[in-house]
Order: structure tokens, then C-alpha cells, then sequence
């Protein structure tokens, strides 16, 4: 509520030190929304503080991100994107964050993307697979816009958020819904494909 960036780091900068970015967003950001988000709901805080911390929990995780080098040319390559009006970025870019920690070459394509735009994207850089988030609560118009997506590509289309938005969806072959951190995790330690040297 403070505003206090200096804290704000010195306090994640511990966190990163013990558990790695990964365990500090999940055993300590995760929460922290959570419990802006209760503030924000019961008026004790107000859209503008939620959006000062987001954007500092962002920078950190963009700067993670720049610090890994690049993947080999043979890396799997994965599309990250959040379609339109979805907005709650930092779920996706710290899966972004696992995928390129992990070999991965990823491209980051942001929020707010046309649904009409990931085919090109798709069929330019020859994707392996897709990523998206779902926070908001809009069944119908995020089933619409997974299905349309789906229907331009053949690719595997991991997904995550509020599982409400995608039940009719879940026995799309294609799907797979990723529940936690840990779950993208083990999906890409399955599907990195063999090291070469």
C-alpha cells in the first residue's frame, strides 16, 4: 500500500536467493496478488497500487528472462500469447520464463493478441506448441476463442487459468490443461525432445 520500491525488492531479492524466481513468485507473489486482490475487492486498496506491484513483479520477471541465453537452433519453439481481453499478464510470462529456462525457444507475443494473428505467427516460425491463459470468468467467448484457434493448427495447445472458461474443451485431444507451475514443468521435460550435441 506503501508504494515502497526499495522494500519491494529487497524482499524479493531474499526470496530469489532461497527458492530461484520460481519458487519466489509461486511461494510469495502467488499469494501477495492474491491478498491484493482482497484488498482491492473490500476497497482497502485501489487499482492503481495493484498496477505499481504488477509492474515491478514484471520487470523482474522480464529481466530473468533477458539474463537466459539463447536456446540451441534445434530447440522445440513454443508461442506465448494471451488472447483478446485478457490482460493479467504475469501468469504468462512466467510460464515463458520456465519454457526458456528450460531450452525452449520462445516467442513472446504478449496480451490482447488478435486470435486471427496466431496462425501466421504459428506458420512462420513452424511452432511445436502454443500457450495461453484464461483468468477472466467468459466461458462461451474463451471456448469460441480456443476453438478458432484450434481449428488453424494442429499443434498441442497448452492452456491455464480459470478451468470454468474451458470444461467443454477438455476432451480436445490437443488441450492440455496445465493446473500449476509444476504441471507446464513436466510437460516440457516430456516434450523437450533428445539433447544434441
Amino acid at each position: 500500500l506503501a508504494m515502497d520500491e526499495i522494500k519491494f525488492d529487497e524482499i524479493f531479492r531474499v526470496h530469489v536467493i532461497r527458492k530461484g524466481l520460481l519458487g519466489a513468485v509461486r511461494d510469495l507473489i502467488y499469494p501477495f496478488l492474491h491478498h491484493i486482490g482482497i484488498l482491492w475487492n473490500t476497497q482497502k486498496s485501489m487499482p492503481a497500487q495493484e498496477h505499481f506491484i504488477s509492474c515491478l513483479i514484471r520487470k523482474k520477471i522480464i529481466s530473468a528472462i533477458d539474463a537466459i541465453p539463447h536456446p540451441p537452433v534445434y530447440a522445440k519453439k513454443i508461442v506465448f500469447f494471451l488472447l483478446e481481453d485478457e490482460h493479467h499478464e504475469l501468469g504468462i510470462l512466467l510460464a515463458s520464463f520456465i519454457a526458456a529456462e528450460r531450452g525452449f525457444k520462445v516467442y513472446y507475443l504478449g496480451q490482447n493478441v488478435p486470435g486471427e494473428n496466431i496462425k501466421e505467427v504459428l506458420s512462420i516460425i513452424n511452432a511445436d506448441f502454443m500457450m495461453s491463459m484464461f483468468v477472466v470468468p467468459k466461458p462461451d467467448k474463451t471456448v469460441k476463442q480456443i476453438k478458432k484457434v484450434l481449428e488453424s493448427t494442429k499443434i498441442p495447445f497448452l492452456i491455464s487459468g480459470n478451468v470454468q472458461n474451458f470444461i467443454p474443451l477438455m476432451k480436445n485431444e490437443r488441450v492440455v490443461y496445465l493446473q500449476k507451475p509444476e504441471s507446464l514443468i513436466d510437460f516440457l521435460n516430456e516434450n523437450k525432445g533428445p539433447d544434441r550435441h
